[in-house]
């Protein structure tokens, strides 16, 4: 496919992704559009950042009320087969995939089961200094836990081959033959681990698997229809899906799109799309689905030490806004909400290469929309 052809395919598909954003992203029946000149820029916005990190497609929400809602997408989905991005498509989420876990057990703390304070050696006690890691500390990043996501071995096999099965006991093995990044609560260092410990304690507690939990505390209760968690061995994408895409040193891509889910389990296995993902980024920063208490301890955030952002029990504060990212090979996402503006940005690409185009994407957006919000 020519130069030329891609460029009349990414309008074609441009046009697509507003017209079936006016009927599907929205809450309101008759959703009001932004400007023709407001849509144009952010569309030429994404089609920049596409062509700067060499990514193949993107979908973008953005639900600004009194200005405007807009659902876009762009690129494309399979490049073997030249299917474009389609709004609804389904992507991996990655990380985003924390803040459901992190949900369930702000769930079973307002249920009395365990306190942030409970330490880790109740549930896993032979974790290095378990006796000294919270449950706050594995929430927000402070254990001090190596992340296995940095393992050598872990990095290879799971390039190498992708729907290669884990154990959280395999993962957790892979991080505590580190040395850990610092002493429980002494500082901030992000850790997949600690994600992958809390789900090993969610199933603990309950008696059921972390996906029965998410699925009927989470996904039932908001009617998130099209996100799931899949079980260890289900590989394949559900339903009308992007692929991902991972750069090869040697040039061209890999096509990564079937992962095991159990290589990123609590920590990022979850599948999902735009029009979800508006809604629960929008009831993870109103704390739709726990006390008002625990939702004040979920937004007492620190440092992480670049500056701008802060993190939570399972959320991320950019600037003023509240949501999270996530990146895995083949996949990248950010969802944010502004609660002063009741704003929601959540954008999506299926290519992850240098540096991150949706977080770009969304900072020039609201740049446009909301520069008074603008913190970077």
């Amino acid at each position: 496919m020519d130069n030329t052809n891609v460029a009349r395919l990414l309008i074609m598909v441009g046009m697509t992704g507003m017209l079936l954003g006016m009927l599907t992203g929205c809450h309101d029946a008759s959703p009001p559009s932004f400007p023709a000149e407001t849509i144009w820029q952010m569309q030429s916005i994404v089609t920049e950042e596409m062509t700067e990190h060499n990514v193949h497609g993107v979908i973008a929400g953005v639900w600004v009320p009194g200005q405007g809602e807009w659902v876009y997408a762009g690129g494309l989905a399979d490049t073997q087969t030249a299917t474009p991005m389609a709004i609804m498509d389904k992507v991996r989420i990655a990380s985003i995939t924390k803040s459901f876990t992190a949900t369930v057990v702000l769930q079973l703390i307002d249920e009395g089961l365990l306190t942030l304070e409970t330490p880790l050696s109740t549930f896993i006690p032979d974790v290095p200094q378990a006796e000294h890691i919270t449950i706050r500390q594995l929430l927000n990043h402070t254990s001090g836990l190596f992340t296995y996501t940095a393992d050598a071995t872990f990095t290879s096999t799971l390039l190498a081959e992708p729907t290669t099965e884990w154990t959280p006991r395999q993962l957790v093995d892979l991080a505590i033959a580190h040395p850990a990044n610092n002493a429980p609560g002494e500082g901030y260092a992000y850790s997949n681990t600690n994600y992958i410990l809390l789900g090993m304690i969610i199933e603990q507690l309950t008696g059921r698997t972390v996906e029965e939990e998410v699925q009927t505390r989470i996904f039932d209760r908001l009617g998130m229809s099209a996100s799931s968690f899949p079980r260890t061995g289900d590989c394949a994408m559900p339903g009308a899906h992007s692929h991902g895409y991972w750069p090869l040193q040697e040039g061209g891509f890999l096509d990564i799109t079937e992962i095991d889910p159990s290589s990123h389990w609590t920590s990022g296995a979850i599948i999902s799309n735009v029009i979800d993902l508006r809604t629960w980024v929008e009831a993870l920063a109103t704390g739709q689905l726990i006390s008002p208490a625990m939702q004040q301890e979920r937004l007492t955030c620190r440092d992480t030490g670049d500056g701008i952002t802060r993190y939570g029990l399972g959320i991320l504060q950019y600037g003023e806004f509240l949501g999270h990212d996530g990146t895995l090979p083949g996949f990248d996402s950010v969802m944010y909400y502004l609660p002063s503006r009741h704003a929601t940005f959540v954008i999506l690409a299926n290519t992850v290469g240098a540096g991150h185009a949706p977080k770009d994407i969304f900072k020039r957006i609201v740049a446009i929309l909301l520069p008074d919000a603008v913190a970077w």
